[in-house]
């Protein structure tokens, strides 16, 4: 499959991605690196790109891709190949010893780095340069030496990995981007609810969710065109879905995807008597949708929203759902965790519930050297699961 104009993709460069939507004439800056988008039209995803000295990109080779993912490590979990390297005693021995890179320790001067980009030099030449240059290299250990022509492509070189977008990639660019757009719902959370949700095809699926879209995207992900994925919003507009557009998915699967206001719907379950015209322009609007909702019987309600909706879970949302559906809960804060709890207990309305929390942090495993990340994005969370019966 090829990038379209209008299409979108993930753009990484070191530890660093980004969700972009690709335009021509548009100017991307990335890690401090500018650069134009126009050459990736046409071109495969998940290919490797170099920026030009006039911010154009060029694809590598398969080649170059595999020695650039092979020595640049572009990990996840924000953790350097390079690291990978195994220690001998003696190296840690000499890890002391190491003399730090100073600035008279490099005869290598800022001119001529200058003079090699303007003229067009590869960054494998301006590498070889500044080791060549280095007067305190050859007295590295191995793993040291590595590490140094690793920090020097990162600043000297210029490649761009594209990547097509999954529900995975936007789940961490989100979360590492800006935690609060998902309710610092970490990946592993966003996994447990999807499993606890047990999404699968054919499902009839009621989401409440404030994170992008990103539920709803993972819940049509898994659809084969016959299942139904409701979400309902509050207020008269649902919020932004960047995450469902950025996906793309075909027509067969956006068939699926269905938004009705919380409103209409409790208007509906409370209703009597005659509508105004705004009213009942209103609920003309989302007739269909109002009767795939009335209709119920849907296997799984997973909810994730800042907002309180503990007041119409028991009312609108449980009834909706048949026995033996699933309920997936998430919130960031404890005690709205505890009040979800507390109301579907006292409904009677549903068994098995789980208050569920969990503590992720991220680990280097080495030889000799396996220790926790020095540093790192703590966000709480919690997740209520239960299963629906008949009152």
């Amino acid at each position: 499959m090829e990038i379209a104009e209008g299409s979108y993709v993930i753009l990484k460069r070191g530890n660093t991605a980004r969700l972009t939507r690709i335009a021509r004439g548009q100017q991307i800056v990335l890690e401090k690196s500018k650069f134009l988008t126009d050459n990736l039209i046409g071109q495969p995803y998940n290919q490797l790109f170099e920026i030009l000295p006039n911010k154009h990109l060029q694809c590598c080779t398969e080649t170059e891709l595999s020695q650039f993912l092979n020595s640049e490590g572009f990990d996840a979990n924000g953790v350097d190949q390079c690291d990978e390297l195994a220690d001998d005693s003696d190296q840690l021995s000499q890890t002391e010893t190491i003399v730090a890179e100073q600035q008279c320790n490099q005869t290598v001067s800022f001119d001529e780095l200058k003079s090699l980009k303007s003229s067009g030099a590869s960054s494998d030449d301006i590498v070889q340069l500044l080791i060549d240059g280095s007067l305190s290299y050859k007295r590295k250990t191995d793993l040291a030496k590595r590490k140094y022509i690793q920090r020097k492509r990162r600043k000297h070189s210029a490649y761009v990995l594209v990547m097509k977008p999954c529900i995975r990639l936007l789940a961490e660019v989100y979360y590492h981007k800006n935690p609060a757009k998902l309710m610092d719902m970490r990946p592993d959370y966003f996994a447990y609810l999807l499993s606890y949700a047990n999404i699968q095809h054919r499902s009839r699926v009621l989401v409440v969710e404030d994170c992008c879209g990103l539920i709803s995207a993972a819940v049509l992900d898994r659809s084969d065109g016959n299942s139904l994925c409701l979400q309902l919003h509050k207020g008269d507009q649902c919020q932004s879905i960047p995450c469902i557009e950025a996906m793309q998915y075909p027509s067969s699967i956006m068939q699926c995807y269905r938004k009705l206001p919380m409103c209409v719907a409790m208007d509906e379950l409370t209703a009597n008597g005659e509508k105004s015209d705004i009213e009942n322009t209103t609920y003309a609007k989302h007739a269909e949708t109002l009767r795939l909702f009335k209709q119920g019987n849907f296997d799984s309600l997973i909810i994730a929203s800042n907002y309180d909706l503990t007041s119409v879970i028991v009312s609108l949302l449980l009834p909706a759902v048949r026995p033996s559906g699933t309920v997936a809960i998430y919130s960031d804060v404890m005690q709205l965790a505890v009040e979800y709890f507390d109301v579907l207990r006292t409904s009677q309305q549903t068994v098995e519930l789980e208050l569920i929390d969990s503590f992720l942090r991220y680990h280097q495993i080495l030889p000799n050297r396996t220790r926790p990340n020095m540093a790192g994005y703590f966000s709480p969370g919690y997740i209520l699961t239960g299963i629906v019966v008949c009152n």
